[in-house]
C-alpha cells in the first residue's frame, strides 16, 4: 500500500490541509497539539470509519467551522495494481476504483467493508502494525512469542504462505493415496503382459474374420446386385397381386350385395303374387255382392214409395175427418139465421182463403215407427175444395224423407 495524497476539511485541528506523499519517507514535524496524530487518524478514519476515532462523531469537526459545515476526508492510495480514492465525511461515504466516476461502493458501511476486505486486515491489526500511536509499541512486546510471530506472520502474510503449505500438503497426501490406491488395484504385471498378449492374439483372429467377413460382403453384394433386378419385378409383381386381391374383394362384395338384393326382389315379388291371389279371391266372393246390392236399391226405393203411400193414405183420412167436422159446424150455425149465414159464409170463405195462403195452420203427421220418415206440414182451408187439399198433401208429401 502506498499513500498518494491527502485532503482534510474541517476535521479536528486542519480547516483545509492537503498533503502530497512523495516516495520514500516522510516525515510530520510540529508542537505538541499542532494536529500530527490527527493526519494519522484522519488516515485510519477514511479507511475503517468512526471505529478508528478518538470520542464520538461530533468530536472531530473543527472548533472554528460552523454547525453545518462539511467535514470530510479525501485518501487517494495505490494497492497492489489497483488506485482508490475514498471520500468519507459525517453522513456519506464513496470509494472510486482507478480513477472511475461512478463509485464502486456508496454507503458508510459498504465503504469500510470493501476496504476492510482489500486491505486483508481489521482495524486493530491496522492500529497495532501499521499505524501505532505514541505509548502504544508496549503492545508487541507483552504478547508471547508464538503470539508475536502469528501476528507478524498474517500483518507480513506469511499466513498465506503458511496456508498454502497446509492446502499443498493435504492435496500431496490426497495424490499419495490415490497413486497407492492405484497401485494396489493394479494387477500382477505378469498376468497383465499374458492379457496382452492373449488380446493380441484374439485382436489377430478377429481381424482374420473380418477380412473374411469383408470377403464374404463383397460376394454377397455382387450377388445381391445379380437378384436385384429379379427382386424389383417380384416386388411390382406382389403389388400386382395386392391391387388384383383388392379388386376381387371388392367385387366379392358387390356380388354378395347384389345376391341380397336378388333375394328380397324375389321375396317382394312372392309377395306380390300372393297379394294378387288374395285379391282374385276377394274379386270372386264380392261378385255376388253386386246382384245383393242392386237389390237392395230396388228394394230401397219401394220402401220410399210405400212409406209415400202411407204418409198420403193417413192424410186423406185426416183431411175427411176435418172436413167433416167442418161441415158439422156450419149445419149449427145456418139454423139460427140463413141471411147472415149467406153473409158470413162467403165472407168466411173469402177470409179463410186469404188466411189459408197468409198463415196456414199445420197439422203434424207422422209416419209409422216403423218407417221412421219424417213429413212437412199440411196447409187447410175450411173453404177450399177437395182438389186444392189433395195437390197441398201431394206436395207436402213429396217433401218426405223416409229413414
Amino acid at each position: 500500500m502506498r499513500l498518494n495524497t491527502l485532503s482534510l476539511t474541517n476535521f479536528r485541528q486542519h480547516a483545509r490541509t492537503e498533503i502530497n506523499f512523495e516516495p520514500g519517507l516522510t516525515g510530520i514535524i510540529g508542537p505538541n497539539g499542532a494536529g500530527k496524530t490527527t493526519i494519522l487518524e484522519a488516515i485510519a478514519w477514511a479507511l475503517y470509519g468512526n471505529a478508528a476515532i478518538r470520542g464520538n462523531r461530533d468530536s472531530i469537526r473543527f472548533m472554528g467551522a460552523g454547525a453545518r459545515a462539511p467535514v470530510e476526508v479525501q485518501l487517494d492510495f495505490e494497492l497492489g495494481s489497483h488506485r482508490y480514492r475514498v471520500c468519507r465525511g459525517l453522513t456519506s461515504a464513496e470509494v472510486y476504483l482507478d480513477g472511475a466516476d461512478t463509485p464502486i461502493a456508496n454507503t458508510i458501511s459498504g465503504v469500510t467493508d470493501l476496504l476492510q476486505r482489500r486491505l486483508g486486515m481489521s482495524l486493530s491489526e491496522f492500529f497495532h502494525t501499521y499505524f501505532t500511536g505514541q505509548k502504544e509499541l508496549s503492545v508487541m512486546a507483552a504478547m508471547t512469542p508464538a503470539k508475536r510471530g502469528q501476528f507478524l506472520s498474517r500483518v507480513l502474510g506469511y499466513e498465506k504462505l503458511r496456508i498454502a503449505q497446509d492446502l499443498t500438503r493435504e492435496k500431496r497426501n490426497r495424490v499419495r493415496a490415490s497413486i497407492e490406491g492405484m497401485h494396489r488395484g493394479m494387477p500382477d504385471p505378469e498376468a497383465v503382459l499374458r492379457s496382452l498378449a492373449e488380446a493380441a492374439s484374439r485382436k489377430a483372429e478377429a481381424e482374420g474374420r473380418a477380412h473374411q467377413a469383408a470377403h464374404r460382403g463383397a460376394v454377397r453384394a455382387r450377388e445381391m446386385m445379380a437378384i436385384e433386378p429379379r427382386w424389383e419385378m417380384v416386388q411390382r409383381q406382389r403389388e400386382q397381386s395386392a391391387q388384383l386381391l383388392t379388386q376381387i374383394t371388392v367385387a366379392e362384395e358387390k356380388e354378395a350385395a347384389l345376391h341380397r338384393d336378388s333375394e328380397r326382389v324375389v321375396r317382394e315379388l312372392e309377395g306380390v303374387q300372393a297379394a294378387r291371389a288374395q285379391l282374385d279371391n276377394l274379386r270372386e266372393a264380392i261378385e255376388p255382392l253386386f246382384a245383393l246390392n242392386v237389390e237392395l236399391q230396388a228394394l230401397n226405393t219401394l220402401y220410399r214409395e210405400e212409406g209415400r203411400r202411407k204418409t198420403l193414405l193417413e192424410a186423406e183420412s185426416a183431411l175427411r175427418q176435418l172436413s167433416k167436422k167442418r161441415r158439422r159446424s156450419s149445419s149449427r150455425r145456418s139454423v139460427s139465421s140463413s141471411r147472415t149465414l149467406k153473409g158470413s159464409s162467403r165472407r168466411d170463405a173469402r177470409n179463410g182463403c186469404e188466411t189459408g195462403r197468409k198463415r196456414r195452420p199445420s197439422v203434424k203427421l207422422s209416419a209409422p215407427s216403423t218407417q221412421r220418415s219424417r213429413c212437412s206440414a199440411i196447409a187447410w182451408s175450411p173453404s177450399a175444395k177437395t182438389a186444392n187439399v189433395r195437390r197441398a198433401a201431394a206436395h207436402s208429401v213429396e217433401a218426405c224423407t223416409p229413414w
